[in-house]
Parts: C-alpha cells; sequence; structure tokens
C-alpha cells in the first residue's frame, strides 16, 4: 500500500539482465576459432567461391520453380471457386424448383 503522492514499489525486478559487452565477446570467440565475424569481410577459397555460385544458382532456380507453382495452384484454385460458384447456383435453382416456385 502507498500513501497519496507516494510511488509504488515495484514488486518484481528482472533477474537477467543481457551484459553489455557480450557481442563482443562472441565476436571474439568466433575469430580466434577462424569463423567469419560480422558481415564477412574475409576472402574466400576457389572451392567456396564456387560452391557459393553453385548454391546461388541453385536457390535462383528454386525461386522460379516455386513461383511457377505458385501460379499453378493460383490457377487451379480460381478454376475450383468457379465451379463451386456453378454448384452453388444450380443447387438454388434446383431448390427453387423442388419447392415450386
Amino acid at each position: 500500500m502507498t500513501g497519496v503522492g507516494e510511488q509504488p514499489v515495484p514488486i518484481f525486478t528482472p533477474v537477467w539482465r543481457p551484459w553489455k559487452g557480450q557481442d563482443d565477446w562472441v565476436q571474439m570467440d568466433r575469430h580466434a576459432s577462424g569463423q567469419a565475424v560480422g558481415g564477412g569481410g574475409g576472402t574466400l577459397k576457389e572451392s567456396e567461391s564456387e560452391e557459393l555460385a553453385r548454391l546461388r544458382r541453385e536457390k535462383a532456380e528454386l525461386v522460379k520453380e516455386h513461383a511457377r507453382e505458385k501460379a499453378e495452384w493460383e490457377k487451379e484454385r480460381a478454376e475450383l471457386e468457379d465451379e463451386r460458384d456453378v454448384l452453388k447456383r444450380s443447387v438454388v435453382l434446383w431448390v427453387k424448383e423442388a419447392m415450386g416456385r
């Protein structure tokens, strides 16, 4: 309880606070073990650059294939929606005819 005009005492305070230099420590560890740090900056071996080029080509081809498949699915979905609409209308007409209207 607090009196009028008094600030409440916080009941919960966070236990874990991120250490300010944590990212620097991780980067130093990666650098010491020979892994890439940050956005690259290092040079690649010839085999690595060839593999990177191959992977980029494969990714580009997969993106194109995905776009084609997506277009096919969209076309099929539109056709199915049209068929559904036709069936709905035919059921409405059939019910009206069956009820004698």
